[in-house]
């Protein structure tokens, strides 16, 4: 799940035919903090209440993060393991040799939807904006995101020239997109809620070998991944935002190509 109707299928289903059924979350249900518009509360009791009649016949959780999993425990007291979400190395594999290009401009792109008032990129375009002449040979694409929710901020920050916004692309086109972009740039909210997320994004950044650059909850999951691997940058602030980019933008110009993250 999602859709977490399947719950109720796999419920009904191990009680007629006496097997047992394992509830995999690879996103939240009644405490989900994503819900938008915010569920009114009589829907929120709702389904709490079925979440809870369901799993507790489950036979086990499996979920995507260690504190998601310790919160299933404590409410209903079942086996539960982690199990990352990841990617096909396959679908890396037949990218060839796609590459970014041998340039001074350092190329930032951001793959996927935004989540008012949850993932926000305005730190970023403040950054560029009191970059100066230092963010002339940068660019950030966005692949995917509404443009209604971007492009005000973007003009509010006077970075038109800057930033730019793109339709949808398929998976495979977006994969390449990011083999060839000089840094990732992955959006989580800066909020406690977010501290058991961690999107199978991240997963395909790791994979694409390329730098990224995390806005979003320093005590969440994927911090400590990208710390481990030495794959980035997390930061929120305007000024630490752009000491980032004026150090991958230092090493561009000066040899043309951000080098490979560790394959491993």
């Amino acid at each position: 799940a999602p859709p977490h109707t399947v719950f109720v299928i796999a419920d009904r289903l191990a009680r007629k035919f006496g097997i047992p059924w394992l509830a995999e979350y690879r996103d939240r249900w009644s405490e989900d903090p994503y819900d938008d518009p915010p569920l009114p509360p009589w829907r929120s009791w709702i389904d709490r209440r079925l979440e809870d009649r369901l799993l507790r016949g489950a036979a086990g959780i499996v979920t995507v993060s260690e504190p998601w999993a310790a919160d299933y425990r404590a409410r209903w007291g079942k086996r539960t393991c982690v199990a990352y979400n990841g990617y096909d190395a396959a679908d890396f594999a037949a990218l060839g040799a796609a590459a970014p290009a041998r340039s001074a401009r350092l190329d930032v792109l951001y793959t996927g939807i935004l989540y008012p008032h949850r993932r926000d990129p305005s730190p970023l375009l403040k950054a560029l904006a009191g970059m100066g002449a230092d963010a002339d040979t940068i660019r950030v694409h966005f692949y995917g995101a509404d443009p209604g929710l971007l492009n005000p901020s973007i003009k509010q920050h006077g970075v038109e020239r800057l930033v730019h916004v793109h339709g949808r692309v398929s998976y495979r086109e977006s994969l390449r997109l990011q083999a060839q972009a000089d840094v990732l740039l992955l959006l989580q909210w800066n909020d406690p809620r977010e501290r058991g997320n961690c999107p199978g994004k991240l997963f395909e950044y790791l994979a694409a070998r390329r730098p990224i650059l995390l806005l979003g909850y320093r005590q969440g999951v994927p911090a400590p991944l990208m710390g481990e691997r030495a794959a980035g940058v997390v930061a929120n602030e305007p000024a630490e935002i752009a000491a980032a980019l004026r150090q991958w933008l230092a090493q561009k110009k000066s040899r043309g190509v951000i080098d490979l993250l560790p394959s491993s």
